[in-house]
Formats: C-alpha cells, structure tokens, sequence
C-alpha cells in the first residue's frame, strides 16, 4: 500500500513550500496537492469574476517545475472532492481578502455535511480565537482544508494518506477531545537547497533506503498500539534511526538536520501503560514522546495506531 502526503499550495508558493516538497519526497511515495491551490486563473476567470489586477498578478502565473514533478510521478493533482470547478474559483479568490469566511464556506459546505464520513462540528467560536493567535490566517485555512481532503481521500482511495500541516493549530478547537501521541523527531535529514531534483529521484528508487524509513516510522506506529518499555523504545529507535542514516549517507546528498512532529493516535495498551499522561522523554536528542488532548475529526479517530498528521513547524522547545 503506498504512503502519500497531503500538501497545500498556495498560489504564489515561496521557498518554504519547494523545500517542503523536497522533505516529503524522501518520506512519501507520492505527494497530493490539491487543484484548488496551483491550477492557475486564465483571461476568461479575469473577467467573469471581476479580478483586480493586484490579485491578478499573484494568481495567473504558472511554474514548470509542478509539471516536472508530476511528469516524474512526484506529486499528483487531486480535484477537492467537494467541490465543482466554478466553486473552487470562487472560494480561491475569497480565500485572499476573506479567509474567515473561506474557511467556513468550506468547513461547513453543504455537500461536506451530507457526506457520512465525519461530522463537520461547529467551530465558528473556537475559529474567532484560533485566528486571533494564530501567526498567519493562511495556515489555518490551508491546513484545516487540507485535513478535511485527507479524510475523503482515504475514503475514496485504498492508500495511506496524511496531511503535512503547517502548525498544529487546528487540533485545539473547543469541545470533547481525543488523546493522541506526539512524537518530536530530532536530527531527520531533509535535502539542502543545492540538492538537484535529480539526485532526489534517484535517492527515491533506492529501495533499500526507503525500507529503513518505512522501518522506523513503522515502529513508531507499533509503539502507540503497545506497552513497550522505555529501554525497549529506545534501544529499538536507536538501531533503526542509525541504520536509516547509514543508508541515507550512501548516497552522499548535502543535507540538513530537521525536526519533525508527528501526531499518532494513541491505542489502548499504550494509555493503559502510560495512563499518568506525563512526558515521557526516552532520549534527550533523538525522539520525544508525550501524550497530549486535541480536537481530531469523527474519521482521524478511527485510525488506531496510525499517523493523523506530520506538522512542518515542530516546537524548538517541547511541550504537552
């Protein structure tokens, strides 16, 4: 079964989004990124929806790299499956002056209320705060957005998908919530700026490598459903993180230590061993874990065991 991420561009992707899919291309089979983001407006949507020329000029241009990865089987464009063409233009150009009301327009689509995957919970009072605290209102419409497409795409499609956020933001909305494991992965190799797309390619048909990260966040995903101990965790991490970077360092790219969240919902021998919900910190350099209460979505819940989200902004300093 492949492993694919879900991704959100923007219209005017900046270094930030290129370094990201460089990340995820050594992590994931494939990368989803929604039309919604990247198809870009032509003459005929300038006129119809009466756009500005200063909007115009972020969101009518196109970049040839995204048709050299799609070409190469690196990303892959997936229509927003609630939506209609002319919807998604509209909500696109709402999303630049109106971002509150795009993220409700979206959240609270009528299609996605009559769909039995998840109940769509009311957030228009916890969304009024998230917005005030949060750093960038596009962040929180992009990854709210891109949390709810991951869902439909795992309903409609027999492959592993998760979101890579910008923040976890989301997850602390008001209401009952869900205890899940974060896990903070220090010292994870990403490509530098000079690493070409061409050595990312042939990194990514190295089969053996691509095991050893299988293997390791495999492991992870066996710890949650577990009641390993702390020394059993850290002897198991310690040998398949060094034989992850044995294999990784063969092929000689120029790269640099990152550090990565991950949030895995928590299975019941692990909350029945750790039921203190207290950090639990096996290493100081490698891996943290701790438990921590977020607001997950009906359909993130039923994935015991599994990764709900990979967070690009993981805190320097680790807390619950």
């Amino acid at each position: 079964m492949s492993k694919n991420a879900v991704y959100h561009i923007g219209n005017t992707p900046d270094s930030n989004d290129f370094q990201n899919l460089k990340k995820l291309s050594l992590l994931f089979d494939k990368i989803y990124i929604s039309e919604f983001s990247l198809r870009p407006f032509d003459e005929t949507d300038r006129i119809k929806y009466k756009i500005q020329n200063e909007l115009w000029d972020k969101i009518c241009s196109e970049n040839p790299l995204f048709d050299y990865l799609e070409d190469n089987n690196i990303i892959c464009f997936y229509t927003p499956p609630l939506l209609e063409q002319d919807e998604l233009k509209k909500l696109q150009i709402e999303s630049y002056d109106r971002a509150k009301n795009s993220i409700l327009g979206y959240y609270h689509h009528e299609k996605l209320n009559k769909l039995k995957i998840f109940q769509v919970p009311d957030i228009s009072e916890s969304l009024n705060n998230l917005i005030s605290s949060s750093r960038d209102i596009s962040y929180l419409s992009s990854d709210i957005i891109t949390r709810i497409d991951t869902c439909i795409l795992r309903e409609n499609f027999e492959e592993e998908f998760t979101p890579f956020l910008k923040s976890a933001d989301t997850f602390n909305e008001q209401g009952k919530k869900e205890i899940v494991i974060k896990f903070v992965l220090s010292n994870i190799p990403e490509p530098n700026d000079s690493t070409s797309w061409e050595q990312i390619m042939e990194f990514r048909g190295d089969e053996d490598v691509r095991n050893k990260y299988l293997d390791l966040i495999n492991w992870i995903n066996e710890v949650a459903l577990s009641a390993y101990s702390i020394t059993d965790i850290k002897e198991k991490y310690e040998y398949l993180y060094s034989d992850y970077m044995k294999h990784f360092k063969l092929h000689k790219m120029k790269y640099n230590n990152t550090m990565l969240e991950v949030l895995v919902t928590a299975g019941a021998a692990f909350l029945l061993a750790f039921q203190s919900g207290g950090l639990i910190s096996p290493f100081k350099t490698l891996l943290k874990m701790n438990l921590s209460h977020v607001k997950l979505l009906e359909e993130e819940n039923k994935l015991p065991g599994k990764e709900v989200a990979y967070i690009f902004e993981a805190n320097q300093q680790f807390g619950s």
